[in-house]
């Protein structure tokens, strides 16, 4: 008796397109540097989110920059964001720790460039906030998708159709119900469409 992958199978794997938030396999092989997820001391913080039991128990960011404050703040910004906190409290997800990963690779350019890590089911989660160039911050909304991508994780380890459907539900849900994306209307103006 032979057990064996259908051949039909088999050749999605071979045709699919590789996922770049994921590291290939051979990632940690000779001559290549792994990401770190941090690089330097680390600063933790105050639990930081809503009231509920939902939400993110710490913060966590790269000691060794001089504006650890400010990727800080963009950290709280993610966990106060009422889109997130929708999300966090409609799945009940709990994540122990949001950290700032250290900044491995160019985005687009090195074939392997991590821009975030979900270790754990959401015991950690890890996010680049940092550009490339290291004199800045990745635009919040890029951050906040990739962050979508890894709270995806919490439920599919595998870079499947169930995965990809989820997260693109959890960003749609994001989006949603932040309601500092929606389009406001002045009162008393007569006509519902102005602004």
């Amino acid at each position: 008796r032979v057990i064996g992958t259908a051949s039909l199978a088999l050749e999605r794997v071979q045709l699919a397109r590789p996922d770049p938030l994921v590291r290939p396999a051979d990632f940690d092989g000779p001559g290549r540097r792994p990401a770190r997820p941090f690089d330097g001391e680390l600063y933790p913080r105050a639990p930081v989110g809503t009231c509920s039991r939902w939400g993110f128990s710490e913060l966590r960011v790269l000691g060794n920059f001089a504006d650890a404050n400010q990727a800080h703040s963009l950290l709280e910004q993610l966990a106060r964001d009422p889109g997130v906190n929708y999300v966090m409290q409609k799945w009940h997800w709990r994540v122990g720790a949001l950290c700032e990963m250290a900044p491995d690779g160019r985005v687009g350019v090195d074939p392997v460039c991590v821009l975030g890590l979900n270790q754990g089911r959401g015991a950690v989660i890890y996010l680049r906030l940092r550009t490339d160039d290291l004199a800045g911050f990745r635009r919040y909304d890029a951050i906040r998708e990739v962050l979508a991508h890894e709270l995806a994780h919490n439920e599919h380890a595998e870079h499947d159709s169930r995965f990809y459907k989820l997260m693109r539900e959890i960003l749609s849900e994001m989006n949603r119900h932040d309601w500092r994306r929606l389009k406001g209307f002045r009162l008393g103006s007569g006509n519902a469409g102005a602004r």
